[in-house]
């Protein structure tokens, strides 16, 4: 399947009953959305487009998981869990465990979702 149709039917999944052109829609608007907030170098995902050096390690670990499930964008994926890896907040988030859960499940989403298949 073609990633992009991956996170349409992802995405209808989520929120069966929209009408139609709705998930079609809110994928173009994530994607786009996601390419604004990209920060190269060094590779993470920013809080707002407008908060170009304020990153979250739990947000961008919801990004990376989202974007594997969707299977786009894998290079993307690849540099903020690496990115990631190293990075330290110095504040509490650092740890707490829902941010230590969320690394470990984007960096085995495939238990999640074999085959990266969404059904």
């Amino acid at each position: 399947m073609v990633p992009v149709a991956r996170l349409r039917r992802l995405l209808r999944g989520l929120a069966p009953g929209r009408p139609d052109g709705w998930a079609e829609l809110q994928t173009k608007r994530s994607l786009q959305i996601l390419s604004s907030m990209w920060v190269d170098p060094p590779g993470y995902f920013c809080r707002t487009p407008r908060l170009r050096t304020t990153k979250f390690a739990f947000t961008n670990f919801g990004v990376s998981l989202g974007l594997q499930a969707a299977g786009v964008r894998p290079e993307r994926v690849e540099r903020l869990n690496a990115f990631f890896d190293d990075y330290r907040s110095g504040d509490e988030y650092d740890r707490e465990a829902i941010t230590c859960v969320m690394a470990g499940t984007c960096t085995c989403q495939a238990r999640f979702w074999p085959d990266n298949e969404i059904t």
